[in-house]
C-alpha cells in the first residue's frame, strides 16, 4: 500500500534553540549549517576560577596583605609550634585510648610510650640535682615538692604539658648559662632577682611563662650586660 509522504518544517518551533546565535539552517548551498556554529561563544569562561564581586564590578586589583614584622612572625612561629604540640599530644593520647580499647597488653602500650617519658624524667632529674625538688615543683607550677619527685622516678606520674614545657625551658637555660658561666654561676642566677625580670627571679618569670623575658635575660647575661 503506498503511503503519501508529507513534508515537515526542520526548523525548530519555539525556543528549542536560542535564536541569539542562529545563522541559518541546511540549505542547498551549505548543508552543514547549523545554530551557532560560527558565533558559538566559548565555553573557556566557565573553566576559569571565579573572581570576587569587587574584582568585577570596578576591576579593581585587591589590597595586598602588608607583610608581617620580624616581631609578629616570631610570635606567630610560637603560635603554630603550640598548634602544632597540641595536636600532637591529642593524636597521642587518642592512639593510646584506642590500643586499651582494643585490647593491647598494658606492658605493650607503657613501653611504646617509654622514650617520651624517659627524656622529660631526665630533665626532672637534673633540675632537681641542681636545684632541689622545691624549687623544681616551683618552676612547673605544681603545689609540693613531691610532685616533682614523683615525676623523675621511672613509674612515676608525668607532669601535664604545661608544667612539662616550663621544665624543659628551665633546664635549657640553665645548660645554656652553665656552658658559658659554670653549673654554680647557673644556679644563681637562675634563683637570684634579675634587672631584666623586674626584679623577678629566672624561676618565677619561667613560672609565670615569661618565655620571652627570659631568653632576654639570658641573652643580657651572656653579653655581660648584667652579672649572675
Amino acid at each position: 500500500m503506498d503511503s503519501t509522504a508529507i513534508a515537515v518544517d526542520a526548523r525548530p518551533a519555539g525556543a528549542e534553540y536560542s535564536t541569539t546565535y542562529y545563522t541559518g539552517w541546511p540549505t542547498e548551498q551549505d548543508a552543514r549549517t547549523n545554530p551557532g556554529r560560527r558565533r558559538m561563544r566559548p565555553m573557556g569562561h566557565l573553566l576559569r576560577p571565579a573572581v570576587s564581586s569587587e574584582r568585577r564590578c570596578d576591576d579593581r586589583p585587591m589590597a595586598d596583605t602588608p607583610p608581617l614584622s620580624p616581631d609578629e612572625l616570631r610570635l606567630r612561629a610560637i603560635s603554630e609550634a603550640v598548634a602544632t604540640v597540641d595536636q600532637a599530644e591529642l593524636a597521642l593520647q587518642e592512639a593510646v585510648d584506642a590500643a586499651r580499647e582494643a585490647g593491647d597488653p598494658e606492658d605493650a602500650i607503657l613501653s611504646a610510650l617509654a622514650a617520651r617519658a624517659a627524656a622529660i624524667r631526665i630533665v626532672v632529674r637534673e633540675l632537681i640535682a641542681a636545684l632541689g625538688p622545691t624549687y623544681v615543683a616551683a618552676i612547673a607550677g605544681a603545689i609540693s615538692k613531691q610532685h616533682a619527685v614523683e615525676w623523675a622516678e621511672s613509674d612515676g606520674p608525668m607532669p601535664d604539658p604545661d608544667a612539662a614545657r616550663r621544665l624543659r625551658l628551665a633546664h635549657k637555660v640553665m645548660a645554656t648559662v652553665a656552658r658559658e658561666r659554670g653549673d654554680d654561676a647557673a644556679r644563681a642566677w637562675i634563683l637570684s632577682p634579675n634587672p631584666d625580670l623586674g626584679g623577678d627571679s629566672p624561676v618565677a618569670a619561667i613560672k609565670r611563662d615569661r618565655v620571652r623575658d627570659v631568653t632576654t635575660a639570658v641573652d643580657s647575661l651572656l653579653e655581660d650586660r648584667a652579672d649572675p
